[in-house]
């Protein structure tokens, strides 16, 4: 099911195309509006920001355009863990390459000077194992979420909570 989510993501660009598109624009209004920034705190909080909005924009769009009756049409082909767990896949291989996208605007952006004041190899771990986990937690409240009527609002009231301790462990 997988290979099935790439395919009609590489169909229908509408979705890919917004996530660069946001990812681009924001980090060159901090460009623009920042020029220039010392404060690797204030980094890492711009940067979190922008992947935690665009996970969120990735997510919805999930399970958003199937109908219920496709939704019972696929658990007769496979089982709904399966299923989910595809979802999951994509979805962390998706926010995966927009925060390796995001990573490297910001460093030709800024001149890839934070790159030099960090240890660069336990943030890129870090930035991956929140990844994994923003993709795990969006897509299930997603999948929970879609069984409504009003799904986006429900997805970042649901997600919220428990998006923050995730993020608060993996920002510091």
């Amino acid at each position: 099911w997988l290979s099935h989510d790439i395919k009609l993501e590489l169909r229908y660009k509408t979705v890919l195309g917004s996530i660069l598109l946001y990812v681009i624009s924001t980090i060159f209004l901090c460009f623009i509006t920042l020029k220039k920034f010392n404060d690797i705190n204030l980094f890492n909080t711009l940067f979190w920001i922008i992947t935690v909005f665009t996970s969120l924009n990735a997510a919805i769009k999930s399970f958003a355009n199937e109908s219920s009756s496709k939704q019972l049409f696929i658990y007769t082909l496979i089982p709904p863990q399966a299923l989910i767990f595809s979802k999951i896949i994509y979805n962390t291989i998706l926010i995966i390459l927009v925060t390796a996208l995001n990573l490297l605007m910001f460093g030709f952006l800024f001149d890839f000077k934070f790159y030099e004041s960090m240890n660069f190899n336990m943030y890129a771990l870090s930035a991956l194992l929140g990844c994994i986990g923003l993709s795990t937690i969006l897509t299930l409240v997603s999948a929970i979420a879609s069984k409504t009527n009003n799904n986006v609002g429900l997805i970042a009231i649901l997600a919220f909570p428990l998006l923050l301790p995730l993020l608060l462990t993996t920002i510091e």
